[in-house]
């Protein structure tokens, strides 16, 4: 929406260096790129994104022992299609709608929010019914939860 403006900074930029001390204007703009190249993205590490969500299907494939199974994703800023694409791959896993099986798999990516599977609203969880915790193992600092049901809720 603000594109218009940013123009703008590089306008007031160029007429305050025009009126102010040559050497000073030469510090500044030193300075803002020195601030530039500091905060530079990188500088860092990338998150090996596609890494990860491959460790972690291949970890699911395994702990499937080869049954059908069910996958659900909990983050707050993710979304399951890097996930599924990879386990789409695999014949053992059903989407929800197809077939309820009898193992749910949960990723719980845990950046603020509360990682707790059992009675969750979401969809791939509430639709699976009512289940318990079989196994729970992390992949960095990703959370992965094995649910079975329970039919009589204890």
């Amino acid at each position: 929406y603000f594109g218009f403006i940013y123009p703008v900074i590089f306008i007031l930029l160029a007429v305050t260096v025009s009126r102010i001390n040559k050497y000073l204007a030469i510090f500044i703009i030193v300075g803002l790129m020195g601030l530039s190249l500091y905060s530079n993205q990188f500088r860092w590490l990338p998150p090996k994104q596609l890494l990860t969500t491959q460790q972690i299907n291949k970890s699911i494939i395994d702990k499937s022992n080869g049954e059908a199974f069910n996958f659900a994703l909990l983050a707050k800023m993710n979304y399951d299609p890097g996930y599924l694409y990879y386990l789409s791959e695999n014949k053992n896993y059903f989407h929800l709608k197809d077939l309820i099986t009898d193992q749910l798999f949960v990723v719980c990516e845990p950046f603020q929010i509360d990682c707790n599977p059992i009675n969750n609203p979401e969809w791939g969880i509430a639709a699976f019914g009512w289940a318990k915790i079989d196994s729970q193992w992390e992949i960095g600092d990703i959370k992965i939860f094995r649910l079975i049901h329970n039919p009589t809720g204890n």
